[in-house]
């Protein structure tokens, strides 16, 4: 069975300074399960694709790479079993300027993703990022991922949602690409070489 995902968005406002007016979280991509039979009604919630993280202007958000970096490492605090693929996914995401790192807790001044699973219930979603803006349309460390075990999926399917949510936490927005597991309704079990790219355009030093 196919994994479905589906996002559903808040957004922050960002005051032009760039301090943070609204201090909601942008809750940023959630993955719907498989439709119930019952009453013809879907389990999963069905609202339009939104941009992964964003101000209330659009602009989407990513992690501040300062001049004198080379190359983005992202902290990974995974605090899942067995199921959730976290560090083999998240493989997937390495790029010439990108990594994710393993660590057992977040340092201050480091991005940082904590990657938790829980029983969350059937709440129309099987993964969910969630991020706050800092300032410079920046993320604020750390972001939080949720992994959803109210499901049954198959590895496969474990796959595909955590590296959509890893995909999530460096900033990228959905693609409807099937070779892509950012795809809104996702079966790629990792990122393509378009979704790589996109990470270099973001991340890639500029000097």
């Amino acid at each position: 069975m196919a994994v479905h995902l589906r996002v559903r968005a808040l957004f922050v406002s960002i005051a032009l300074g760039g301090a943070l007016f609204a201090a909601l979280p942008a809750v940023t991509a959630s993955a719907a399960p498989s439709f119930s039979p019952r009453a013809a009604a879907p389990v999963g919630v069905h609202v339009a694709p939104a941009r992964t993280a964003a101000t209330a202007d659009g602009t989407e958000l990513s992690w501040l790479l300062l001049p004198s970096q080379r190359t983005l490492v992202v902290d990974v605090v995974d605090k899942t079993g067995d199921a959730w693929p976290v560090q083999a996914a998240s493989s997937g995401w390495a790029t010439a300027h990108v990594r994710y790192a393993y660590v057992s807790s977040c340092r201050a001044g480091v991005p940082c993703v904590v990657v938790r699973e829980g029983s969350y219930g059937r709440t129309g979603w099987n993964g969910m990022t969630t991020a706050v803006a800092g300032q410079m349309f920046t993320f604020t460390s750390p972001v939080q991922i949720q992994l959803n075990d109210s499901y049954g999926l198959s590895a496969s399917e474990h796959r595909a949602v955590t590296c959509h949510e890893l995909g999530h936490a460096l900033g990228l927005d959905h693609d409807n690409r099937a070779s892509s597991c950012l795809q809104p309704v996702a079966q790629a079990a990792g990122p393509d070489s378009l979704d790589r790219a996109r990470l270099e355009q973001l991340y890639a030093p500029t000097g």
